[in-house]
């Protein structure tokens, strides 16, 4: 179990180094699914966390019962690609909810976790500034080509456009520059 404790402390620690290569390696067209990996550690120490539950209160009963739901509705609901759903339901509601356990039995130096994702998220940030106003080419190449792998080449009117074009750093969608940006300045001023 120290193990598995080790290794979750260091991901989730270096998260956002781990997302930036990640980033990167989308870049260059190189998929490294990091998420995924992540939320199933999470799950793995959140079920060794459960397990460390001495008495289960009313908040743990409500996770536990949409925990079931969640599981249950993957599982008995019949759709086109049911396993590619049964996973992504896994790994995208499943998972997530483990991190309740993780946090009820918190080990977690939350001080050390935010100071060492201050770094990452201020170079993404100056990335995404500095493409944002100077545009290089390469910058606006990636937008545009994402704008059309979505939307196509002849259709690009609709307002889901501007989305693509937002201040994105080298993410392909500006709601983690958005939510970093976020999580950084509430923990300046905290």
């Amino acid at each position: 179990m120290g193990l598995i404790r080790k290794f979750w402390n260091f991901l989730f620690s270096n998260f956002m180094w781990l997302y930036i290569i990640a980033a990167l390696g989308n870049l260059s067209g190189l998929f490294i699914p990091v998420l995924q990996f992540f939320m199933i550690v999470c799950f793995m120490y959140g079920a060794i966390q459960f397990t460390r539950i001495k008495r289960i209160n009313a908040l743990d009963g409500i996770v536990l019962i949409y925990f079931t739901y969640a599981i249950v509705n993957a599982v008995l609901i019949d759709y086109p690609n049911h396993f590619h759903f049964l996973v992504q339901a896994f790994i995208f509601q499943v998972c997530p909810l483990m991190c309740y356990f993780i946090a009820r039995n918190n080990e977690l130096d939350m001080d050390y976790i935010l100071k060492k994702m201050l770094v990452p998220l201020t170079i993404v940030m100056v990335i995404g500034v500095y493409c944002h106003l100077a545009q290089p080419a390469w910058y606006s190449a990636l937008r545009w080509a994402s704008v059309y792998d979505k939307y196509g080449t002849g259709y690009v009117a609709d307002y889901s456009v501007i989305e693509q074009m937002r201040l994105t750093s080298i993410f392909n969608s500006s709601y983690y520059v958005a939510f970093s940006t976020f999580f950084f300045s509430v923990y300046l001023l905290y």
